[in-house]
């Protein structure tokens, strides 16, 4: 299940990944949907349900749909302080172009029918936004002082230094469907906000919720991070892992480092 967590074992469910172009999963997609829409428990091993999660499209080829468009994206009334604190950044160290660390914090990502998320929260304590393209998409949200979520902590380590892929931070184990009854006793006592994302419509998360998503039929759904007054202090560590992703030289590097520290 995305995202990726780095106690996830190979050998489990929550481990499988593959390699692939989006054109190979798009083809994968439909023949989920014309062949186990319903999800039916025996056809399982033949159609696992993977997601092609977080697509960085807009700094891999997409930049000028990106350069001309990334005004209207956001949700009306959403405090987003990200660009101005990233143009900072780039005016000291011209080497990090702002235009360009802004479209990565911009993902896709596109499921199959029945592709579920595991519950987690968002890294460096971002807010997020998610605009849903095509299909529908259900969302489970709970709130960061839910006790009941057996919270699992990362190190929280880079997956791919050149899109800057974060290994989720705090996960939990528990399925929201099937909580083990003794493992996950307090589950029990959750409450959950539930939303239902059609196409056109945008659904904003605080930062620190706990959220969990199901896509009920294909789909595409765009999400953006961000920072304001309010949880200001994750974009340090937000740009920490850019600069550890950086093809900096190691003076410039302490600098920055120097930089982000005071």
């Amino acid at each position: 299940r995305a995202p990726a967590f780095e106690g996830d074992s190979t050998t489990t469910s929550d481990g499988l990944e593959e390699l692939c172009s989006v054109r190979e999963y798009v083809e994968y997609a439909h023949e989920v949907h014309r062949k186990d829409l319903a999800c039916e428990v025996e056809k399982w091993l033949a159609f696992p349900r993977l997601t092609f999660h977080d697509w960085p499209a807009f700094c891999m080829g997409a930049q000028a749909l990106f350069a001309s468009s990334w005004k209207t994206m956001p949700p009306p009334g959403v405090k987003d302080y990200s660009m101005r604190w990233l143009k900072r950044w780039s005016s000291m160290f011209g080497s990090m172009p702002h235009m360009e660390q802004f479209a990565r914090l911009h993902r896709i990502s596109i499921a199959a029918a029945g592709a579920v998320s595991r519950l987690h929260v968002e890294n460096h304590g971002a807010h997020v936004w998610y605009t849903q393209i095509e299909g529908s998409r259900l969302f489970f949200l709970f709130p960061p002082q839910a006790r009941q979520m057996y919270e699992e902590i990362g190190k929280h380590g880079v997956v791919d230094p050149e899109t800057v892929h974060d290994y989720a931070a705090k996960v939990s184990p528990v399925d929201i469907f099937f909580p083990g009854r003794k493992r996950h006793a307090l589950f029990r006592e959750a409450k959950a906000n539930v939303a239902i994302l059609d196409p056109g419509e945008t659904l904003v998360v605080p930062s620190g919720w706990w959220q969990y998503s199901v896509a009920l039929e294909t789909s595409v759904t765009l999400r953006q991070v961000f920072w304001n007054v309010s949880n200001r202090g994750g974009i340090v560590e937000a740009l920490r892992d850019i600069l550890a992703c950086s093809q900096q030289d190691p003076e410039m590097s302490d600098r920055i480092m120097s930089c982000l520290d005071d």
